[in-house]
């Protein structure tokens, strides 16, 4: 883990985390990062949250039903149990009205953060372009012409796997590295971390990338502009997937923190 390596110490000591199915704790442990499910849970199974004195909501424009309930949980127990129980809710695109209506007694911090130019080139795909093979073109021409690693979104695991499949049989000279959701940890983690020394890495990710996580060292983005959404048919009671949708981008405007 990131916040584990910046302390230079082993995940598990001061830091750990709990995800379904794995868990690193100690009893030396102060900060615990857990997934949305896990803390509603936690927050069914103890109300009071035993031992613990604030809880931080990061990304909280992502939006979800566990991250709603567990705010909603922890505002209760807060209320009704502890009082001294701190709330954080944290985003770079807080919805800031919406929840001081929720958190009226909360402090609002905003930061504007710092920018940086950005050169921004548009090269149209035509319709009988294969998405993966002008991905792969496109990086290639890139990491040629540019220094610095490389983060490229696609719309979904399969054109993941075809591109990577693409770039190692190019023989370029770059680390290639998945990223997408069903990864296990270890493989999210090869992924985040920055290239070695006098190496380039070129990441291969799902929009999972865009706003949930910082990867160092990359300095070239390329975006398929495309993903794939999930749909479910009330009538039919079925679900389905659209394959490569159009998507929009969201601004971003530094990191907006609201706090009770």
């Amino acid at each position: 883990m990131y916040v584990a390596s910046q302390r230079n110490e082993a995940v598990g000591q001061t830091v750990g985390y709990r995800v379904r199915g794995e868990s690193k704790v100690s009893k030396d442990t102060k900060l615990e990062v857990v997934t949305e499910g896990i803390l509603t849970r936690m927050l069914q199974d103890d109300p009071e949250l035993t031992g613990v004195g604030a809880i931080i909501f990061d990304e909280f424009h992502e939006r979800s039903l566990h991250a709603d309930t567990a705010l909603a949980f922890s505002l209760e127990s807060q209320e009704a149990l502890r009082d001294d129980l701190k709330l954080i809710v944290m985003s770079a695109t807080l919805e800031a009205n919406d929840l001081q209506r929720v958190l009226p007694a909360a402090r609002y911090i905003e930061s504007s953060g710092r920018s940086f130019p950005v050169d921004i080139n548009y090269v149209p795909m035509s319709r009988n372009d294969n998405l993966p093979i002008f991905m792969a073109k496109n990086i290639e021409s890139l990491m040629l012409r540019e220094s610095g690693s490389l983060l490229a979104f696609l719309p979904g695991v399969g054109a993941i796997k075809r591109v990577e499949e693409l770039l190692l049989q190019s023989g370029i000279e770059a680390q290639v590295c998945p990223l997408y959701g069903q990864l296990d940890f270890k493989a999210q983690q090869k992924a985040i971390q920055p290239a070695k020394s006098g190496t380039r890495k070129v990441v291969l990710a799902t929009n999972i990338a865009e706003t949930s996580l910082t990867i160092e060292g990359i300095r070239l983005v390329v975006d398929s502009g495309l993903e794939n959404q999930s749909w479910f048919d009330l009538k039919r009671a079925s679900q389905g997937l659209n394959k490569h949708v159009l998507h929009n981008h969201q601004q971003f405007r530094g990191q907006d923190v609201l706090g009770e």
